[in-house]
């Protein structure tokens, strides 16, 4: 641990010549014992490889080895591991993204969100996360939400949050509920309103930067690269169709039993990119969180800014109304 704390001291210190020249050397063993090759002035891990001709598997494989000890030992909070972790989710192909993305999900995930890269994962992980892992993401943040809403990085994965994840109930109870505690502070903090602002106006570039907008629509390019899940489906469904036909079976004959094995819960998340994003409805989520879980009314009660609280609760008000 003490060893991490010098290393994140120096990467702090150095330029961007010199943080290059520290993150070459978790790459691959080339880029240890030869050093001419590390001063190249590529700085996407997928450059560096193209320039120098790497093997991409061979660069996965050494880097696997070296983020694996990290997590297991919980050393997340140091912006050079972010880094490197987004570098990795840059070449990982989609098993192994996904193992990353599995544990990083719960209380770790919240000692990462204070930086660029590491809010950035914050965002991937949700996204990319199954319901069950979205949900450790949410309980672990039980108890920071006050925090992480004031921190710059830490409220856009607030913001994706509420735009992603389906479970408004658990959402309501564990963020909602403590954005409402300090509702007044954060109308008028420049990052704790960005929470709100994502629910009455999503992605909208007056109140998020290029740079924040191109992180909430970030992705792990393994998980985007393949077809969507319907096309998967009706591919699916097509060779099923096809296999019928050679076995002289018309579709009133394939049993119940078969047709559910294709279209089950469980087998949804063997479906290329399936978690990225929420199923729902975006503007009934937004509703959930807006006026089912009482928010609009808190905005209007809000005492020592009666003003702001009133023109809120009118736009929600007006949103309730014209959301389908």
């Amino acid at each position: 641990m003490v060893g991490s704390v010098v290393i994140e001291h120096a990467y702090q210190l150095g330029n961007a010549a010199q943080k290059q020249e520290l993150l070459m050397e978790l790459y691959c063993t080339e880029l240890q014992l030869f050093k001419d090759l590390a001063s190249v002035k590529e700085s996407r891990l997928l450059d560096v490889i193209a320039k120098l001709g790497l093997q991409k598997s061979s660069v996965q494989r050494h880097m696997t080895s070296v983020i694996q000890p990290i997590l297991e030992k919980g050393i997340v909070d140091h912006s050079i591991i972010h880094r490197l972790l987004m570098e990795y989710f840059s070449i990982a192909d989609k098993s192994t993204a996904a193992e990353i993305v599995q544990q990083l999900c719960g209380p770790l995930l919240v000692r990462m969100i204070h930086t660029r890269d590491g809010s950035r994962i914050g965002m991937l992980c949700v996204k990319h996360g199954s319901a069950k892992e979205r949900k450790k993401i949410v309980k672990g943040m039980k108890g920071h939400i006050g925090k992480i809403a004031h921190d710059q990085y830490g409220s856009l994965v607030l913001a994706c949050i509420v735009s992603t994840v389906d479970d408004t109930k658990l959402v309501t109870k564990v963020i909602i509920c403590e954005l409402q505690t300090v509702l007044d502070e954060l109308v008028l903090d420049k990052n704790g309103r960005r929470p709100i602002l994502q629910l009455l106006h999503p992605n909208c570039s007056r109140y998020f930067s290029p740079d924040d907008l191109a992180s909430l629509a970030s992705s792990i390019p393994s998980f985007s690269a393949k077809d969507k899940p319907e096309a998967n489906f009706e591919m699916k469904s097509l060779r099923d169709e096809e296999l019928r036909d050679k076995e002289g079976k018309s579709e009133k004959e394939v049993t119940m039993s078969e047709a559910s094995e294709s279209t089950c819960p469980e087998n949804l998340d063997l479906v290329e990119g399936v978690h990225e994003g929420g199923k729902k409805d975006p503007s009934l989520r937004r509703r959930e969180l807006l006026v089912n879980s009482g928010l609009a009314e808190v905005f209007y009660a809000l005492a020592d800014f009666p003003l702001i609280g009133s023109i809120l609760f009118l736009f929600i008000c007006f949103l309730n109304v014209c959301m389908p």
